[in-house]
């Protein structure tokens, strides 16, 4: 799939260099402030954020759900399984 490679090569890097930042700044910050628990709340669910690299059919199964939900599916969202499927 075009989306999972595109995404190992130009997201992964952002979000393990995220990671490791957040990891780092946690020791500096206050553990009672906000931006502490922001962290840690993206930290305990980073498993789901790298489904996002892992799965390139991700975009597309979300595009797809909003365009059902908003009732404006095309005839062919059933069959759209590439990036270049265009979905009005």
């Amino acid at each position: 799939m075009l989306w999972r490679g595109f995404r190992q090569a130009q997201a992964k890097p952002l979000l393990d260099a995220l990671r490791q930042w957040f990891e780092e700044i946690l020791s500096k910050l206050s553990r009672k402030s906000e931006t502490t628990a922001a962290i840690r709340y993206a930290l305990v669910r980073w498993d789901a954020l790298m489904r996002y690299i892992d799965d390139g059919t991700y975009r597309d199964r979300q595009q797809r759900r909003r365009t059902l939900r908003d009732g404006h599916a095309p005839e062919n969202v059933a069959e759209c399984e590439t990036p270049q499927c265009e979905i009005a």
